[in-house]
């Protein structure tokens, strides 16, 4: 895995190009990781699919978690931490088909540099976290 901070570098054959964000630098850095073979999934009992799926709805329940505000009261770049915490707690619900009330997991819980508002400021730790990742010193 040689890293290379020009753009047109190419891979040998089984690699592809990835582009490297975490350096301390915030140089750009690119880097060839290698090709992982995908998964046949076969569908042995020959099940047939629905046309449409909603977790919103499915027998009259809703799986999914409510919707968040971002915007308080300005973008924080938590949009990622939000995302991912509101997908986990959908999981867990599915998981116990819906026996428990609605789960929110904060997005703070998320990384330790999210932002943080403090009267309607928005304080950002350690300058990390933005839509791309927490911490970008990785």
């Amino acid at each position: 895995m040689v890293c290379s901070a020009d753009p047109s570098c190419e891979c040998e054959t089984g690699y592809y190009k990835a582009l490297d964000s975490r350096a301390k630098d915030n140089s750009t850095c690119y880097l060839c990781v290698p090709k992982v073979p995908g998964i046949q999934v076969s569908n042995e009992a020959n099940e047939i699919l629905p046309e449409s799926w909603d977790w919103r709805n499915v027998d009259g329940k809703n799986y999914l978690s409510f919707t968040r505000n971002q915007h308080n009261p300005s973008y924080c770049g938590g949009c990622w931490a939000f995302a991912s915490t509101s997908a986990f707690a959908d999981r867990l619900t599915i998981k116990d088909d819906r026996r428990w009330p609605n789960k929110a997991i904060s997005p703070q819980q998320a990384c330790l540099s999210c932002p943080i508002v403090v009267a309607l400021q928005v304080i950002n730790c350690r300058g990390g976290g933005d839509c791309y990742g927490g911490d970008k010193y990785g």
